[in-house]
């Protein structure tokens, strides 16, 4: 085909979705006649073309939230429009919830101090805030108060870290606090006879949960005792282990003590031995001396005299020279002292 094809010709990177705007969230609470299905569809086909045109997702106005949660409680007197909205995507919508419930349970416990407090504390603060209209006759300030309650529960299990297995005990307790004990499990089997199945599947639900819980916790007390007990024993063991250490200890302390004893007296006895040593020497260096200059010096004295006569008197000095040797024999002979 040889011909010329040509025609009008359009630039498909200039086409771009059209965005669907994002309702403000005011509008939702101003207009009674808004009505939540209508709102969620406009969030999400919203947040639906945003993506589609690969655009980052969409937000609620920040200013018009900021107003909306400022007068929430006068919009929403009794929580009802936000309650429609609890658990719906996407995820704008959850966090919008997320803000409100903390508003609305902040307002229930204001200037009560709690902000410091653990999660669990803050929660038994607001039942206890508003046990008397969960269970009263005024319909606007039960409904709030029912409201307030079905969303702050989920609020503070997930963003709070509160734990369910602690937390739904509480909530009926101003519940069984008006019903005897002895009528309590009659109270709770006109209740089964009477919830429809679908709440019954649930309150099983729940109830295997607390026997999970339960069982959990049984398990581990008995696992902390097992531990209690193991490190009592090693307790034992290291305070018996202690108390021998303590005696060889005191033991070797009492040897020392005897050794230095021993010690002290042999070094005494070392240093009377060097003074009478230094006294024997004292004594044999001045016989020594006596000795050698009273009797042995005199007569080598005397033999040299004797051979330096003209003639030299040998019979003199020989008889000088045998006393000399005499003596120093009758010296050695003595016995030592």
């Amino acid at each position: 085909m040889g011909e010329n094809m040509e025609g009008p010709t359009t630039d498909c990177s200039t086409l771009v979705a059209p965005i669907a705007p994002m309702p403000n969230i005011s509008e939702y609470y101003v207009s009674a006649t808004v009505q939540p299905a209508a709102f969620l569809r406009e969030v999400r086909a919203s947040v639906r073309a945003a993506r589609l045109a690969k655009r980052d997702p969409p937000s609620f106005d920040a200013e018009d939230a900021t107003e909306t949660l400022g007068c929430l409680l006068a919009l929403d007197p009794t929580l009802s429009r936000t309650v429609r909205l609890l658990g719906k995507e996407p995820s704008q919508v959850r966090r919008w919830v997320d803000q409100a419930t903390k508003v609305a349970f902040n307002a229930r416990l204001a200037d009560r101090g709690f902000e410091d407090d653990p999660v669990l504390t803050r929660f038994d603060r607001f039942l206890r805030s508003a046990t008397g209209d969960l269970l009263g006759k005024d319909k606007q300030r039960r409904e709030h108060a029912q409201n307030l309650l079905r969303l702050s529960l989920p609020w503070l299990v997930e963003m709070q870290n509160l734990k369910p297995e602690e937390a739904l005990p509480l909530v009926g307790r101003g519940k069984r606090a008006r019903a005897k004990a002895t009528n309590l499990r009659r109270d709770v089997q006109r209740l089964l006879f009477r919830v429809p199945v679908p709440q019954l599947m649930n309150l099983s639900l729940i109830s295997a949960f607390h026997a999970k819980v339960l069982e959990d916790e049984v398990s581990a007390r008995q696992e902390s005792l097992r531990k209690l007990s193991h490190c009592r024993d090693e307790l034992n063991a290291q305070s018996a282990e202690t108390n021998e250490l303590r005696n060889a200890l005191s033991r070797v302390a009492g040897e020392r003590e005897q050794l230095d004893r021993s010690l002290a007296e042999t070094q005494e006895q070392l240093r009377g031995q060097k003074e009478l040593r230094a006294i024997d020497e004292i004594q044999i260096r001045g016989r020594s001396r006596r000795f050698l200059g009273e009797r042995v010096l005199p007569l080598i004295v005397d033999a040299q005299d004797a051979m330096a006569f003209d003639p030299p008197q040998f019979a003199g000095a020989r008889q000088r020279l045998d006393m000399v040797v005499a003596a120093i024999t009758k010296e050695l002979d003595k016995p030592d002292e």
